[in-house]
């Protein structure tokens, strides 16, 4: 009953996430479900296809818009303007695995926009606070081992729309003329391995 930011495919799961607050469930019941912001449409092998939602009741989602997911193994992240997950305080990122969710309590104010796995870790952008940082507007983007945050080495001047990993390097599109010095027109690439920042062509 909403807008979809963002769509992510595991399988048989296709999981959405964006302004919405509830889902149709399916051909068993014509009453809408809350989701709070998330869902997964689940393609069962016998054929039964239908919305799920991440928690049950009102603890399911979260409570205000979330505008990426990324996958890793079983785990879901979400990222967004919300404050809680589950009925838990986790502002700004939360994980969902096996039925319940996991807070992230040390990042806060702002939003985050995006978020995505490169490698073993999680990569978040947007104005928040991450545990590297004691400024909640200082982080532009960060990565998530486990449960710690670290800055990116280097930074862009604008907000972050999209980032995906491809072997080492890591591409950050969005609206910006300046990735760690270079003059990038909205999308840059930093090497992992490196730490070296790098152009694509004029942008």
């Amino acid at each position: 009953n909403g807008i979809v930011r963002s769509i992510v495919v595991s399988g048989r799961k296709v999981y959405v996430s964006g302004t919405f607050q509830s889902v149709f469930p399916g051909q068993y019941t014509l009453n809408r479900v809350y989701c709070g912001y998330v869902a997964v449409w689940n393609e069962l092998p016998e054929s039964n296809i239908w919305w799920q939602t991440l928690g049950y009741g009102s603890r399911a989602g979260t409570d205000g818009f979330v505008n990426a997911v990324a996958l890793k193994d079983d785990d879901v992240y979400v990222a967004g303007s919300f404050t809680t997950a589950g009925g838990e305080p986790s502002a700004r990122v939360a994980r969902y695995s096996a039925g319940r969710w996991f807070p992230f309590n040390n990042n806060s104010n702002g939003t985050v926009t995006t978020i995505a796995r490169f490698g073993e870790d999680i990569y978040a952008s947007g104005k928040f606070r991450a545990g590297a940082t004691a400024n909640p507007l200082d982080v532009n983007i960060a990565s998530l081992n486990g449960n710690v945050w670290s800055n990116l080495s280097g930074t862009v001047t604008g907000p972050v729309y999209s980032m995906i990993g491809h072997g080492d390097d890591l591409y950050i599109a969005g609206s910006f003329r300046s990735g760690n010095g270079l003059a990038a027109n909205n999308i840059v690439r930093w090497n992992k391995t490196t730490n070296d920042w790098s152009l694509l062509g004029t942008g």
